[in-house]
């Protein structure tokens, strides 16, 4: 499917510039879109979610009640103008084995351009994806996202941010992805960062490796004063609209046994401790640099803390700790600026670690060379629930590596990062619980998706 004449969907949730791609489910569900190629829309390739407030056809449709429960597997969506997949209230949606590359060809700086964007993603799963040379950000999961995984996915040399969240309280187990070689955009706080969330919270990133992208392997930080739609995870269809609303806060937040490495501004910028960013956990991750005598680390200030009170309550912090090597927090326009004695201090990573480990990404190729030398004995990953497998589905033992693979050690390994075992080779064959919740009748067609319960 080539060559579409679409418009860009600016506003979509309240103009008359739908969010409609060159391939569109038209707010549809039970769509299975397997083995396509969709390029060159002036706009979006493929939307598989409701259009917004103006339909495509002008009609003034009503709001679709069960928009959702697409298995999308397999397809290349690329070159696109905009952005590659768009999916706004995509009910129990599996997105798993397709390739994303050069999307946003025509270099939009607006919102909605990312090679994967959804909103109201509910009991979703982003799953085994290529997100390669994106002229945006590979991941983007904004306003509401419930219940999601994201987990396998290679994303190499795309813009703005590998992985982006936004707007939400989750929960999303986000695991044993690669992210490498992202790219800055000319402004912005999201300048390349391997991973980045603002005004979002209740998510778990385990196991990813994070490598050389220009901003910090991981970025979380609050921005605005937004409140988020709370939708329990049963949500089954569109109907009515949420009791509740909260706020967008960044709490909640596990980053657990990762590996984050060589990136060009720091390791992690995480908000400061505090009554609006609670329950945090940041343990189990391995970090190093070239000459591992310094890895930056920064502790940004988040709503109502200025960064000159975060630099002073980090120092009250490192005094209490009575940590010898513990030096005065570096000045720093985006917060404090700490090695990670000063980190620890802070209550960040009692088990993480600083050590040796080297990874060499070639995109060209999508291959990778990587090794450890021995790991320090203060690094101490548990198993975290819901991951039970590496990048490439061998089992975790009771106490797993950091990052996405299990099997290498102190030698260099060679790997091939895609294609790699996917999921889609066994969805025709899941049993007919398969979409447990879904309402709607069964397509009469004699694809896998004819088996649903209605």
């Amino acid at each position: 499917m080539l060559h579409c004449a679409n418009q860009f969907p600016s506003h979509f949730w309240d103009s008359d510039s739908p969010q409609a791609g060159a391939l569109g489910c038209r707010g549809g569900h039970h769509w299975l879109i397997e083995g396509n190629t969709i390029r060159f829309a002036k706009s979006l390739g493929l939307d598989c979610g409701s259009e917004g407030e103006e339909d495509a056809d002008g009609l003034h449709q009503p709001e679709p009640k069960y928009s959702g429960y697409h298995r999308i597997l397999s397809n290349t969506i690329s070159d696109n103008g905009a952005g590659g997949l768009a999916a706004s209230h995509a009910l129990e949606t599996y997105i798993i084995g397709n390739t994303f590359e050069r999307n946003n060809s025509m270099g939009h700086t607006a919102p909605e351009s990312a090679a994967l964007k959804t909103h109201f993603f509910i009991r979703g799963r982003i799953e085994g994806n290529l997100f390669r040379d994106n002229e945006c950000y590979g991941i983007w999961c904004d306003n509401v996202y419930v219940d999601v995984r994201i987990t396998r996915n290679v994303l190499l040399n795309n813009r703005d941010a590998g992985i982006f969240m936004e707007m939400g309280g989750g929960p999303a187990l986000i695991d044993n992805n690669i992210v490498a070689m992202t790219r800055g955009a000319s402004t912005g706080w999201h300048n390349g960062s391997g991973f980045f969330a603002h005004d979002a919270g209740g998510f778990t990133l385990a196991h990813n490796l994070f490598v050389a992208n220009a901003d910090y392997g991981i970025l979380v930080r609050q921005e605005d004063e937004r409140r988020y739609m709370v939708y329990p995870a049963s949500t089954l269809s569109w109907e009515g609209q949420p009791s509740e609303t909260r706020p967008c806060l960044p709490e909640h937040i596990q980053i657990v046994n990762n590996v984050v490495l060589d990136n060009h501004r720091g390791a992690v910028s995480f908000p400061l401790p505090g009554p609006e960013a609670d329950q945090n956990r940041c343990d189990g991750n391995l970090y190093t640099r070239g000459d591992l005598d310094f890895v930056p680390f920064v502790v940004n200030s988040h709503h109502g803390v200025r960064a000159v009170e975060t630099r002073d309550l980090i120092l009250a912090r490192i005094a209490d700790s009575q940590q010898p090597d513990a030096q005065v927090p570096l000045p720093y326009s985006r917060g404090p600026l700490v090695a990670f004695a000063q980190w620890r201090s802070v209550g960040f990573d009692p088990h993480g670690a600083v050590g040796a480990y080297a990874a060499n990404v070639r995109a060209l190729d999508l291959s990778l060379t990587v090794g450890t030398g021995p790991l320090p004995g203060e690094l101490v990953c548990k198993l975290i629930p819901g991951v039970t497998q590496d990048i490439f589905g061998r089992t975790l033992p009771d106490n797993p590596l950091p990052g996405p693979f299990q099997m290498i050690g102190e030698s260099p390994v060679a790997l091939t990062l895609w294609p790699m075992p996917c999921a889609t080779d066994d969805i025709s064959a899941q049993p007919a619980d398969m979409l447990p919740h879904a309402p709607p009748p069964p397509i009469a067609t004699g694809s896998a998706l004819a088996r649903l319960p209605d």
